[in-house]
């Protein structure tokens, strides 16, 4: 709303109403962003954690596990599998679009994406400050090079 930055304060909220399961409207009163800024901020800063291995068989995390001719084979690895299809989660795909309020999270053997309201404030300092710098000052000799 009208160029204002989140603030830490702000995605702090964010991530604590996301673990208590509240819906988005409830977040966007309380911090008085859209709806389409608290979901950007969300996808844009989530950490991805990567599936976890199970005994070194990816065969329950792909997405042809039914119908791929490899799959019969015990212990097949995406590396050897040129059919290998990481399993997405569902539930990513619509709100909180995160794993944060999830019951499952600590027993789930899929990619999960975490928002941590500390590093997703790290992480837009530090784009804000590249940003700030603007392009860096060339010489004339690499100015040149770059017109060749």
């Amino acid at each position: 709303m009208n160029n204002k930055k989140m603030k830490l304060e702000d995605r702090l909220v964010i991530e604590s109403y996301i673990e208590a399961s509240f819906p988005f409207s409830t977040i966007c009163e309380k911090i008085h962003f859209s709806y389409v800024a608290v979901s950007q901020e969300i996808k844009k800063y989530s950490i991805i954690l990567p599936a976890k291995e199970i005994d070194h068989c990816y065969g329950r995390l792909c997405q042809n596990r039914f119908t791929c001719e490899h799959h019969k084979t015990k212990h097949r690895c995406p590396k050897r599998c040129s059919n290998f299809l990481m399993i997405e989660c569902p539930k990513l795909k619509f709100q909180p679009f995160s794993c944060n309020g999830c019951p499952n999270l600590e027993t789930c053997i899929l990619e999960r994406k975490i928002y941590s309201a500390v590093d997703a404030n790290y992480v837009a300092e530090y784009n804000r400050e590249i940003a700030r710098k603007g392009p860096q000052a060339i010489t004339v000799t690499e100015l040149k090079e770059l017109m060749n």
